[in-house]
C-alpha cells in the first residue's frame, strides 16, 4: 500500500504547484472600480431566467430597484421558465422601470427542450435591446453600483484589450448564513471565485458564473449563442464562456471589484447542495479547453486520493499519520492563496472552518465528479441528463 501515499503526496506536489500559480494570478488581476467620473453610454439588457422563486422575487426587483444605472440605458427582462408556485403572480404585481417579464409557457410547450436554462437565454438574447447582456439568477442580490461596474469593465477603459472587450465575468459570493453547509458553501465558492479571475489575468482557461456574467450581444451572435451545446442541460455559462475564448481570446475580463460583486443564497441542504454540483459538474466533459479539463482531472485526482486515506485510516496507525500529514499540506497549500481571496470577499471570519471543512471537499468533489458523468440529475423539479 506505499504505493497510494507516494501518488498522494506527488499529486499534492503538482496540486501545489497548481495554486501556487493561481495565487499569482490572483494577485496580478487589479481591482478596478469605475471612477466617479465615469458615465456609462452602454446599453444593458439584464436576463434573468427564473424557475419557482417566490421566495426570492421580491427581494430581487427591491435589489434591482436601487441599482444606480441610468434608466434609459437599462432594462431587466425575467424570463419565467414554467414556474409552478406563484413566482408569475408576484412579478405581475411587480413595478420597476424597465421590467418585462416573458412567461416562456406561452411561447414554448413544457419538456420539450434539453437544455431549458439555455433555451431562455437564448430567447431573452432575442428580445433584448441593450448591447451588453448580463445574466444573473432568481435569487441574487446585488451592489447599487454593479451594473456600472460592469459597464466600466466592458467599455475596456479598464483594462487595455487589442479586440475589445467581449465577456466579462464577474464576482459572486454565497452567503454563509449560520449553518456548517453554508460556511463550507461560501469557502468553496470564493475559492472557485479566485480560481475564475487568476485564470482571466493569466490568460490560463475560461471561467465564470451565469450569477454574473456579461457579455457582446454581437458577440454571442456571431459565435452562434449556444449552438452546438444546446443538447447540453448545464453550461450556460461556462460552454458559451469557452464559445467566447476561441473566438475572441484576448476580449475575456473578471471584474474584480467589491461593487461587482453578486450576492447568492447557499443551498438549504446537503440533498439540494449535492445535486447542484452535479449539475454543475456534468458538463466537464464537454470543455473544449484543454487546460481547464487537465485542472479538473488533477484536482479530481487529488480528493479521490485523499478519500482513499480517509476509508484507509480507520484500519492502519500509518495511514492515519499518512492522512494527518496529506491534510495538513493541503491546508498549506491553499491557505494564502484562499486567505488573499477571503480578504476580497471580507469572510476571513470563516477561515476558522477551512482546515475542518477539508474532508467534505474531498468527499464532495469525487461524489459530484463521479455522478455526474452517469445518467441523469433533478432540478428544481425537473429530471434532466
Amino acid at each position: 500500500m506505499i504505493g497510494i501515499p507516494v501518488i498522494t503526496l506527488f499529486l499534492l506536489v503538482l496540486y501545489g504547484i497548481l495554486i501556487a500559480y493561481y495565487h499569482k494570478g490572483w494577485k496580478k488581476q487589479p481591482v478596478s472600480d469605475a471612477p466617479e467620473a465615469f458615465h456609462p453610454r452602454t446599453a444593458i439588457s439584464v436576463l434573468i431566467p427564473v424557475r419557482n422563486e417566490s421566495a426570492n422575487i421580491d427581494a430581487l426587483i427591491e435589489s434591482l430597484r436601487k441599482l444606480d444605472y441610468p434608466e434609459s440605458l437599462r432594462e431587466f427582462i425575467i424570463l419565467d421558465d414554467f414556474s409552478t408556485d406563484d413566482t408569475a403572480a408576484k412579478l405581475a404585481g411587480a413595478c420597476l422601470p424597465g421590467l418585462r417579464v416573458i412567461p416562456l409557457a406561452s411561447i414554448f410547450p413544457e419538456g420539450a427542450d434539453a437544455a431549458p436554462k439555455k433555451r431562455a437565454l437564448q430567447w431573452g438574447v432575442a428580445q433584448a435591446t441593450g448591447d451588453l447582456i448580463v445574466t444573473t439568477d432568481g435569487d441574487c442580490l446585488f451592489h447599487q453600483g454593479w451594473l456600472r461596474q460592469l459597464a466600466w469593465q466592458y467599455s475596456g477603459t479598464s483594462m487595455a484589450s487589442t479586440e475589445g472587450t467581449v465577456c466579462v465575468a464577474g464576482p459572486v459570493m454565497v452567503v454563509p448564513g449560520n449553518s456548517v453547509l453554508g460556511v463550507f458553501q461560501s469557502l468553496d465558492f470564493s475559492s472557485l471565485q479566485g480560481i475564475t479571475a487568476a485564470a482571466a489575468a493569466l490568460g490560463f482557461h475560461s471561467m465564470g458564473n451565469g450569477a454574473n456574467l456579461a457579455f457582446s450581444k454581437t458577440a454571442f451572435v456571431a459565435v452562434g449563442g449556444y449552438e452546438k451545446i444546446n443538447q447540453i442541460a448545464s453550461g450556460d455559462d461556462m460552454l458559451l464562456m469557452a464559445k467566447f475564448a476561441e473566438q475572441y481570446p484576448d476580449g475575456m475580463q473578471y471584474a474584480k471589484s467589491r461593487k461587482a460583486i453578486v450576492q447568492t443564497v447557499a443551498e438549504r441542504s446537503w440533498q439540494l447542495f449535492f445535486r447542484q454540483r452535479i449539475r454543475w459538474a456534468s458538463k466537464a466533459r464537454f470543455y473544449r479547453e484543454r487546460k481547464l479539463f487537465s485542472v479538473l482531472l488533477l484536482v479530481y485526482s487529488v480528493n479521490l486520493m485523499l478519500v482513499v486515506h480517509l476509508l484507509w485510516a480507520p484500519f492502519s496507525l500509518t495511514a492515519t499519520y499518512w492522512l494527518a500529514g496529506c491534510w495538513a499540506l493541503k491546508v498549506l497549500v491553499e491557505w494564502p492563496f484562499q486567505w488573499s481571496v477571503s480578504r476580497f470577499f471580507d469572510n476571513t471570519r470563516l477561515m476558522i472552518w477551512f482546515p475542518l471543512v477539508q474532508p467534505l471537499h474531498w468527499i464532495y468533489t469525487v461524489i459530484a465528479g463521479t455522478f455526474s458523468q452517469f445518467g441523469s440529475y433533478q432540478w428544481k423539479g425537473r429530471k434532466l441528463r
